[in-house]
């Protein structure tokens, strides 16, 4: 929201008050998307000298891995789950021969939900595999599977307790697409199912969960069709890599560990 206004940091810097902000994107970037402009690079000038100048960054995801300022004032944070839904208890996932892969969030560019209907055309054996979609705006995207003899569900918007009951049912969670450095949030549901999640490999991604995502080359289709082939050959991929990422989320990414770790942060500034 503060976005090239600076009177917050002004006015901080003048009143000697601590000052930190919460970045979720590449903001002059951003912008750019849907205007061009000759403003483009000053705006990323004191775009990254207002990240200099404040007392501390939290990054949300990995963006601060974008910027690399050389001063010691940025954090890089995640997104959390909320406590509720955490518990010890790991989905032990069942094999019968029929691979349940489930897609979550609305229809969007930057999900990249099409490289799903390329990687298919790599996938060998199609009665193996039923997809699930999970959201808002993909009804074309599944009536266009669908008709390359996948089985397909599409539940529509589910509320967050009917969305981790199919989940629990599905052995692989997909991303399909994500911005390089950006938090993905649909992780964290199929982390709480246990569900192996199949991903690009990415900055944000491999930067926290390289041990416990299986991924693929990002934008290339073929290589998740064969990935996918690859867990339907060896099922027990499913469990191994489902129970891991599990674990990681919930011992790691509650919001009460990361707003704790925040304010270890914070309070270190007010001392």
């Amino acid at each position: 929201m503060a976005y090239l206004d600076f009177a917050g940091l002004i006015v901080c810097k003048f009143l000697r008050i601590p000052h930190c902000y919460e970045v979720n994107g590449i903001m002059f970037k951003t912008r750019n998307k849907y205007y061009k402009s000759l403003f483009k690079p000053i705006a990323k000038f004191l775009e990254r000298k207002a990240y200099k100048s404040s007392n501390h960054n939290f990054f949300v995801g990995s963006y601060g891995n974008y910027w690399k300022l050389k001063t010691a004032n940025w954090t890089n944070v995640e997104n959390g789950i909320e406590s509720k839904y955490v518990n010890d208890f790991v989905v032990d996932k069942t094999f019968n021969g029929k691979l349940e892969l489930c897609f979550v969030g609305r229809y969007a560019k930057h999900q990249k939900v099409e490289r799903l209907l390329e990687a298919i055309d790599f996938i060998k054996n199609r009665q193996a595999v039923k997809i699930h979609f999970i959201g808002t705006g993909l009804e074309n995207i599944a009536k266009n599977i669908s008709k390359k003899d996948i089985e397909v569900v599409n539940h529509g918007y589910l509320n967050r307790d009917a969305l981790l009951n199919v989940l629990n049912q599905c052995h692989v969670g997909l991303i399909c697409g994500t911005p390089p450095y950006q938090s993905c949030m649909k992780l964290h549901d199929y982390a709480l199912s246990s569900c192996l999640v199949l991903a690009p490999k990415v900055d944000n991604l491999k930067t926290r969960f390289i041990n416990s995502i299986l991924f693929f080359e990002d934008g290339n289709s073929k290589n998740m069709g064969f990935r996918i082939n690859q867990v339907i050959k060896n099922p027990s991929l499913i469990n191994t890599y489902g129970k891991s990422i599990h674990k990681v989320i919930t011992n790691n990414y509650t919001w009460e560990t990361i707003f704790y770790n925040k304010v270890k942060v914070i309070k270190t500034i007010l001392n």
